[in-house]
């Protein structure tokens, strides 16, 4: 009687470890919908212009910030997936935004920063494909 009550208490409390733990293919799809957003957000830097603001591109990026930091939670969940050379070429995009402030024209950095969210988008592709599967 004793060892069916032991084994009967293994085993609820591996149902709730396997329960507060998300699946695999969760925490994939999680990943893969977070790695989306960002490269969506990153893509519309294409739509600035010369003539954008400052406060344009800070805005713009402040939404690129909060889906990285969604991507890079979702990351860890998965565990499988290195993201080290998209955070590389995402803090270069991060820096040359930051570095553009109210009396610098967007004009002078845009060519930079379309260079670095080119090189984030490149980054993003590649683990989209070693990762995710859209739509199959």
């Amino acid at each position: 009687m004793y060892k069916r009550i032991i084994l009967f208490g293994v085993l609820v409390l591996a149902l709730l470890l396997t329960g507060c733990q998300p699946s695999l293919d969760t925490a994939k799809s999680d990943f893969c919908d977070d790695l989306g957003t960002f490269g969506k957000l990153v893509g519309e830097y294409r739509s600035i212009s010369p003539s954008s603001s400052v406060d344009d591109v800070q805005n713009a990026q402040k939404d690129i910030d909060n889906a990285w930091n969604d991507l890079q939670s979702s990351a860890q969940t998965l565990q499988s997936v290195q993201i080290d050379s998209l955070q590389s070429a995402y803090s270069d995009l991060q820096k040359d935004v930051s570095n553009i402030s109210g009396d610098t024209s967007v004009a002078g950095a845009l060519a930079q920063i379309q260079q670095d969210a080119l090189a984030t988008l490149q980054e993003t592709i590649q683990i989209s494909i070693t990762t995710c599967s859209y739509g199959q």
